[in-house]
């Protein structure tokens, strides 16, 4: 029997004496929906079945002494149960919640027994002999009710009302009597099975089903046939149990029988039976780091290349990857990827291949990183040829000896000539019937038309030569066809394109000086059988360029290749298609003119100038010095970005957010990114399959398993939720797209089930549970309240869900078998004061509820009931947003920033408390690690304390640790400035218009400090080397500079300057000079300027204001000159400037052409143009780029949230690049001074990500 809940010892609280047997009265509705959830054993059709069964057994077995069955696996051994009942052991069956006996109606059909037997059990009068028909009589009935009053045990204090009817959970097996009769029969077959295989039951169900008929029927004589022809031998007695189980007027129902044949099975204890009741997909795998992974990546290839004895023709599988890649963003399609390894005869295939493919494609979008597949190719032929020196030949002795040679070749001349005969005959009888054809329409043509017979006539000639150069010349460079309309230079195109880097399909095609001759444009020309074979000839020439060359000098004779013009080849053509060259000229300069009209970006050469039209704007920058004589590679850079930290934590409008995993990782989220933390380590991984930002997270029973939901977002991307393993981070489900509406605002497993419960942001507020082994919807309801905090199982009772929000708490019951969710209670207040919110929810491992609300109060609801037990008044000034029992202990966090634990006893008192700082602002999450205490702030950090668990009040001496696990911002995120020699600590710092300041080391991934100033509302922001000096920009027009002293800082200048926003400030080289861009079009510069008494103060000097657009960035030139510092300056427009900065006047362009800058944070700048022909800025907006410190890399940031990563400069069209899908939209990216990390920031977000260069 349930033991009484603890709180109901109070003496404050006196709930009715007749709470205790209080049950809510059902509903008609509900009343039937338990109707049906009577186990199978209850119906009491089939409880009058298996008696008849039984009994009819019993006889024959009497008559039959022959027959050795044996009778204790098939009947009931009432005598024992007899013994058992004198014995006072009552079967746990018989007792619902409170420990009182159940109805008759409500008993069991193994137990529904006969009124004497059943009367005889609980009256212990065993004795006697039992009589098939013996009568209930009256005393029979009295000695009952006396037994069943006695066995009744007082509670020592009332309970709460109960709900539960019954202790059975979902998805749990009742408890198996040993004397129930469905147990016994399957038991029975189960012993005659045991020798068989499950597959060999999947044999005799495929022969039933070839047997059976229109009813799916089979008859006794198929029956015996199926079990025949597979061999499986089963005694008459089963057989005939069989029959009289599943036999009925039209035949044996052998769906139902091989049903009850596998449940049988399951009991049979074989190996392969038990296996298959096994789920290894929820079992922890031993993990691998990346690193790990890589080398054995490396150490298989490496492995291949010396078994193989073979190598890596790398210039050969560039070429092939950059064709395909028409975007320029390093990515390719996976199919393609597999498709042109196969196609190229690259040497790794299977499993390693698919590893290989899988590693390139970090964003599990099935798109793949065609150079870091290169590198792990190249990097692993080098160690094979240091290791193998003697392999370092291969490539050459493959060109000499032709390895690679035409199939066509190898063949014998007899062959050759039959194949050819062959080949001739059939196009032969091809073309004559396509040439009737054509006739025939000619003709008819003619007499309808007869003015236009010649024409018609001339084409009838000329199309079956056409169609004839089609099928033979259209082909790529992997050998498929294509859609050109040329059908001759397609040939010499395919091979020149990959060398230039672009691909016939791009819409922006570079129009050189040198290839302006009208031999290039695309023109049918009839070719002769000569011409056929030199360009056979041609193409089966070897490529000069040796295989094993390295790539760098592969680009360069590429450059080369794109700055000369090709000769045409010389093509003999007959008269008639040399009179058609004029018109296809002409056509395709018209078809030329329409792209160029209708692209996105255009290139106009001027002079000394490069210019770039976007729509009606015209933008012309200067050419860099020696723009015309350097060679630049076109392949994207050598180093590639890998996600290594995140920093922030969602805690400002989310609940449920920080959870420990088995594996002791510490599991939270922050914009799309879901982050486990190893705290030993000091090492995160990350699941970054989210489309839009994570809203809630749950965690299984298993802890292997995790739920992840999700907003809704632009493009139709559909609210969600993804179950995803904690191991490998790999997606088993996404649950609800299409299902949910504005996003899922809470989450829950049932306590060791596979089920999950889930609330979208809907009007109506959809309940909906979903069974995430087979990832189905199991039942739905709707909530019908206007907002919902959260959502949590019962632990005691699996089957029994609890809903919270704004005025609002229900219980809800899960019948999963019906596939419904019913409501079951509402809560009963009494006397109790309501609240408007309740904000947050636990239960302790007895089934009691807890729960915060917005006063302050935090009630106790004792064993699943909907009456108030016990309460903590006034436990915090304010909101209560989180609870958590653990270990006779109740925590509990609010908005005034305090946590407090409660001892778990009758007066519930306070155990000791701890104060988080005010620039914390309240406690979101309370979450218990080892012996440590975690805090998740509405400040969005993280804060953590020693939490010793041997020791009754650990609050006597907590402290908070010196430095946070994680700190952020939870407003707009927009300002970050590098801090290259900070003696403040860090070496990159962020404001945003959250008024918050904070430094972060990059090398140790660690925050450093931070600055609360309420009230502020910061877009940028820029530091002096030391970090001593901070300067800010407000989103009202304030510039603020802050002097940081030690562990106070102080105002050095604070003045507003505009009324619209500032988006960019810097200071000049020297740190004598700030440059602010403001949104009205304006640069407002200041100067420091020493006053008369020998201070010094910040004037302003000037501004500039000939910005088209809003100023969003800007550059100082490195050195001065003619005694002023020079300023690049650039808006949103986009339109660049270049001024002076002691008189803001203009320069000239071209006096800024060998001008070196300090920083290059402008977007529209002639070393930066080819990045403006990329896919990413003519899909999306360039928001930010910039260039690291040793000058050869460059990277940007789009709306779109891709961050790309190009080599510096990047001057040259159709530029290759590497990309990476990080926020939303990436406001700033910066690179962390002479370090290998680069920092992107996502505004809305919130979120700093940093990226390692690898």
């Amino acid at each position: 029997m349930d033991e009484p809940s603890l709180f109901l010892k109070l003496n404050k609280i006196k709930p009715s004496p007749d709470s205790q047997y209080r049950v809510y009265r059902k509903t008609p509705n509900q009343s039937k929906i338990n109707k049906k959830l009577v186990p199978f054993g209850k119906d009491n059709n089939v409880q009058n079945k298996v008696e008849k069964e039984i009994k009819q057994n019993l006889d024959k077995d009497m008559d039959e002494d022959k027959k050795k069955v044996n009778d204790s696996d098939l009947h009931l051994n009432l005598e024992d149960i007899a013994i058992e009942k004198k014995s006072n052991q009552r079967p746990a069956s018989q007792l619902d919640s409170s420990g009182s006996d159940v109805s008759e109606s409500e008993m069991p059909a193994h137990q529904n027994i006969s009124g004497s037997a059943r009367s005889r059990i609980k009256s212990g009068r065993s004795t006697n002999s039992w009589r098939r028909n013996q009568t209930d009589t009256g005393d029979d009935k009295d000695s009952r009710r006396n037994i069943r009053t006695a066995d009744k045990k007082t509670r020592k204090t009332p309970k709460a009302t109960e709900i539960v009817e019954s202790t059975n959970t979902l998805n749990k097996e009742l408890i198996q009597d040993v004397n129930d009769p469905e147990e016994k029969a399957l038991q029975f077959m189960a012993e005659h099975l045991k020798d068989y295989s499950r597959q060999r039951l999947r044999a005799v169900h495929m022969s039933l089903r070839h047997y059976s008929n229109v009813e799916l029927r089979v008859s006794q004589k198929d029956l015996g046939q199926a079990f025949q022809e597979n061999h499986v031998k089963l005694s008459n007695r089963t057989v005939q149990l069989l029959l009289e189980r599943f036999e009925d007027q039209h035949g044996v129902d052998f769906e139902k029988m091989y049903r009850y044949l596998k449940d049988a099975h399951t009991r049979s204890g074989r190996d392969s039976v038990l296996a298959l009741q096994c789920r290894n997909d929820l079992i922890p795998r031993p993990e691998m780091t990346s690193e790990e992974r890589d080398n054995d990546i490396l150490a298989r290839l490496e492995d291949l290349l010396v078994r193989s004895n073979t190598f890596f023709d790398l210039p050969e599988l560039r070429e092939a990857f950059q064709y395909k890649d028409r975007d320029k963003t390093g990515r390719i399609e996976k199919s393609e990827m597999f498709d042109i390894c196969g196609r190229r005869n690259v040497p790794v295939y299977g499993a390693l291949l698919k590893a290989l493919v899988k590693r390139c494609d970090g964003d599990n979008n099935g798109r793949v990183s065609w150079p870091e597949f290169l590198s792990f190719l190249e990097k692993a032929q080098e160690t094979t040829w240091k290791k193998h020196p003697e392999m370092a030949e291969l490539p050459e002795q493959a060109k000499k000896a032709q390895i690679q040679a035409d199939p066509i070749v190898e063949l014998s001349e007899e062959t050759k000539s039959k194949l050819i005969g062959k080949l001739l005959s059939k196009k032969a009888s091809l073309s004559k019937v396509r040439n009737a054809k054509k006739k025939e329409e000619a003709q008819a043509q003619a007499k309808n038309k007869p003015n236009d017979g010649n024409k018609t006539q001339e084409t009838t000639k000329e199309t079956p030569m056409t169609e004839q150069e089609n099928k033979e010349e259209k082909r790529d460079i992997d050998g498929k066809k294509t859609n050109d309309v040329n059908p001759v230079v397609t040939n010499e195109e395919t091979k020149q394109i990959p060398d230039k880097g672009t691909s016939p399909s791009d819409k922006t095609t570079e129009v050189s000086p040198n290839n302006t001759k009208p031999e290039d444009n695309t023109t049918p020309e009839v070719v002769n059988e000569s011409t056929n074979d030199s360009r056979v000839k041609a193409d089966d020439k070897p490529n000069p360029e040796s295989s094993e060359a390295k790539s760098k000098k592969h680009t360069e004779s590429k450059k080369k290749l794109e700055t000369e013009s090709k000769p045409t080849p010389q093509v003999e053509t007959d008269a008639e298609s040399a009179k058609a060259i004029p018109k296809q000229e002409s056509k395709d300069k018209e078809d030329s003119k329409e792209k160029d009209t209708s692209s996105v970006v255009k290139e106009e050469g001027e002079g000394g100038m490069l210019c770039i039209k976007r729509g009606d704007q015209t933008i012309k920058l200067p050419k860099p010095a020696n723009y015309d004589k350097q060679e630049t590679t076109l392949d994207p850079p050598q180093e590639r970005l890998a996600l290594d930290w995140v920093y922030g934590y969602r805690g400002n409008d989310c609940r449920s957010n920080i959870h420990v995993l088995g594996n002791d990782e510490i599991v939270y989220f922050v914009s799309k990114i879901a982050v486990l933390y190893d705290r030993t380590s000091h090492r995160q991984r990350h699941y970054r399959e989210h489309t839009e930002d994570i809203k809630c997270i749950a965690i299984h029973s298993n802890l292997s398993m995790i739920a992840s939901g999700q907003f809704s977002g632009k493009d139709n991307v559909c609210a969600h939720i993804r179950i995803w393993r904690v191991d490998n981070l790999q997606t088993v489900f996404v649950l609800g797209e299409g299902k949910f509406q504005k996003a899922v605002m809470s989450i829950s497993f049932a306590n060791g089930q596979d089920l999950l419960a889930a609330v979208d942001n809907s009007l109506e507020k959809k309940l909906t549970l979903w069974d995430v082994v087979s990832g189905t919807l199991i039942a739905e309801t709707t909530i019908n309240v206007d907002v919902i905090c959260d959502i949590n199982f019962n632990p005691k009772y699996a089957d029994l869900l609890v809903t919270t929000g704004k005025e609002h708490i229900a219980w809800w019951k899960m019948y999963r078998t019906i596939g419904t969710i019913q409501s079951v209670a509402q809560p009963d207040y009494e006397t109790y004061l309501r609240a408007r919110f309740i904000i947050c929810l636990t239960h302790n491992d007895k089934g009691d509820l807890i729960t915060g609300d917005s006063n302050g109060t935090i009630y106790i609801w004792g064993d699943g009931g909907n009456k108030i037990t016990n309460f903590i008044k006034h436990a915090h000034d304010g909101p209560v947003f989180t609870l958590l029992y653990s270990k006779g202990l109740l925590l509990s966090g609010g908005r005034d920033g305090m946590v407090f634990w409660w001892t778990w006893n009758k007066t519930m008192d306070q155990a000791g408390s701890l104060q988080i700082p005010r620039s914390e602002g309240g406690v979101r999450m309370i979450q218990i690690h080892n012996e440590s205490l975690l805090l998740g702030t509405t400040m969005n950090s993280m804060l953590s304390s020693l939490f010793p668990a041997g020791k009754q009040t650990p609050t006597a001496d907590v402290t908070l640790d010196a430095i946070p696990i994680t700190q952020g911002h939870f407003d707009d995120l927009r300002g970050i400035a590098c801090v290259p020699r900070s003696e403040v600590g860090g070496d990159f710092v962020t404001a945003g218009l959250d008024g918050i300041i904070c430094w972060f080391d990059s090398s140790r991934r660690d925050p450093v400090c931070k600055l609360v100033l309420k009230g502020q509302q910061f877009l940028c922001i820029d530091s002096n080397p030391s970090g001593k000096l901070i300067a800010l920009g407000t989103k009202d027009g304030h510039i603020i500079l802050i002097k940081i002293e030690g562990e106070s800082s102080s105002d050095a200048f604070n003045k507003k300057i505009c009324k619209d926003r500032i988006d960019t400030i810097n200071f000049s080289p020297d740190y004598q000079h700030l440059a602010a861009g403001s949104h009205d079009h304006s640069v407002y510069v200041f100067s420091l300027k020493e006053k008369e008494d020998g201070s010094t103060a910040w004037e302003f000097i000037g501004k500039y204001n000939a910005h088209k657009g809003p100023v969003n960035s800007l550059d100082f030139s490195l050195e001065k000159a003619d005694g002023s510092f020079l300023v690049k300056s650039c808006s949103s427009k986009p339109d660049t400037e270049y001024w002076r900065l002691d008189d803001q006047t203009a320069v000239t362009d071209k006096d800024v052409s060998a001008i070196q800058w300090a920083s290059h944070r402008c977007k529209l700048d002639s070393h930066v143009y080819g990045l403006w022909w990329s896919k990413q800025a003519q899909e999306s907006d360039v928001n930010c780029i910039d260039v690291n410190s040793a000058g050869n890399l460059v990277a940007m940031g789009d709306s779109n949230g891709y961050l790309s990563l190009f080599r510096y400069p990047c001057t040259k069209k159709g530029a290759f690049c590497h990309t990476y899908k990080s926020h939303t939209s990436i406001q700033k990216v910066l690179f962390v001074y002479d370090k290998i990390f680069v920092i992107t920031i996502g505004g809305d977000d919130s979120c700093i990500l940093q990226w390692r260069i690898v």
